[in-house]
């Protein structure tokens, strides 16, 4: 069981750091609704492009929450059986494999979860475009 306990182990301490994503995640998630209801409140002054910005970038956001989700998932569903075998003594190649896939799955959904989190930052930096030009902002050079 020792030999294995570092193995069965890792999935289940990668949890901390994407729970720390996931707080963050959702704060942004958060003030994207709090954006939407102050255009619902103000609708004669609604752009319908930063309207869809932000439906685009509350989509990101959503897909990004469930991957992390599905990750946290994985990697305990991975914990769990490594641990399963462990403590059983019946430790084989196939549990081996099978904790590296699910491990291997759950990182691939942050690097998802990353993937979307980057193209909806980029599409906040458009926006914060967007209202500056609205309101005739003019950036020092």
């Amino acid at each position: 069981m020792e030999d294995h306990l570092g193995l069965w182990l890792t999935p289940v301490l990668l949890l901390p750091g994407v729970a720390l994503l996931l707080i963050s995640t959702v704060a942004r998630s958060g003030q994207i609704d709090v954006e939407l209801h102050r255009m619902l409140d103000n609708k004669n002054n609604t752009s319908m492009i930063l309207a869809g910005h932000l439906l685009t970038r509350s989509t990101l956001v959503r897909n990004a929450i469930v991957c992390m989700y599905i990750s946290v998932g994985l990697f305990s569903l991975a914990s769990f059986l490594g641990g399963l075998t462990a403590v059983a003594a019946e430790w084989t190649a196939l549990s081996h494999w099978i904790m590296v896939v699910l491990t291997c799955l759950g990182i691939l959904g942050l690097i998802v979860a990353a993937q979307q989190l980057i193209r909806e930052s980029f599409i906040s930096l458009e926006m914060a475009r967007e209202h500056s030009d609205q309101i005739g902002f003019e950036p020092q050079q």
